[in-house]
């Protein structure tokens, strides 16, 4: 399974994830691609990606989108 992910989901919210998909499927191997959302959407297109995770809003009849998380920024 090749999955591509943007920096802040593949490096902050994947790694949890993937952690526990392997220990409840030992036989599953995600690679994973960490790269900004241009990125990850030409990965898909082009079918070198399985599943790709971006921040970006994005309408493009090509693809299905599920919305998994809402982000918030804040100043501190």
């Amino acid at each position: 399974m090749k999955i591509g992910a943007s920096y802040t989901y593949g490096e902050y919210i994947l790694p949890t994830i993937l952690a526990k998909l392997v220990e409840k499927y030992p036989g599953v191997v995600p690679e994973v691609q960490i790269s900004n959302s241009a990125s990850i959407m030409e990965g898909i297109h082009s079918s070198n990606l399985d599943i790709g995770i971006i921040e970006d809003e994005i309408a493009d009849s090509r693809v299905n989108v599920t919305h998994l998380l809402k982000d918030s920024m804040y100043i501190v």
